[in-house]
């Protein structure tokens, strides 16, 4: 497995505490809070006192949660109330039984090429080493005499 997840919290907190920040909402994706839920965000809406509203990528989705933020704008720490179909304020099913948290780990790295971002990446966990893409390449792509290959 070769996991490409992030961890999208991560990335709104490292946005968040830069000192040039003076973003005033957020929108976050549903398709990542289908899996954790909503309720993730709160804690970090709480912590800045900025609205974050969840919403699908179809336009109307995105309009709609844009009309959301507004309406919330002045710092309230709140979720929104936009959803995308399958939303659930928990998550589903088995991220709600931590099947996610027993698999991946947080850890920094690179987030969609324009900041390496602490806690921003979802690794397997290390009892999952054998599954692994990127440690069973990263070995294989070592050429003989311990020099890095292309």
């Amino acid at each position: 497995m070769l996991s490409a997840h992030k961890w999208v919290p991560a990335a709104m907190e490292a946005v968040a505490s830069a000192d040039d920040t003076r973003i005033e909402g957020y929108l976050a994706a549903g398709h990542a809070a289908t899996i954790t839920g909503s309720a993730v965000f709160e804690p970090f809406a709480a912590r800045y006192m900025r609205p974050v509203v969840v919403a699908g990528f179809e336009p109307l989705d995105i309009l709609a949660g844009l009309a959301l933020l507004v309406e919330q704008g002045g710092g309230r720490p709140r979720r929104g109330g936009q959803r995308v179909s399958a939303l659930r304020v928990a998550g589903g099913q088995p991220a709600r039984a931590g099947a996610a948290r027993r698999v991946f780990e947080t850890g920094d790295g690179e987030w969609r090429g324009i900041a390496r971002v602490p806690g921003g990446d979802l690794r397997l966990r290390p009892e999952f080493a054998a599954h692994d893409a990127a440690l069973r390449f990263a070995e294989t792509s070592r050429e003989p005499g311990g020099t890095e290959g292309p």
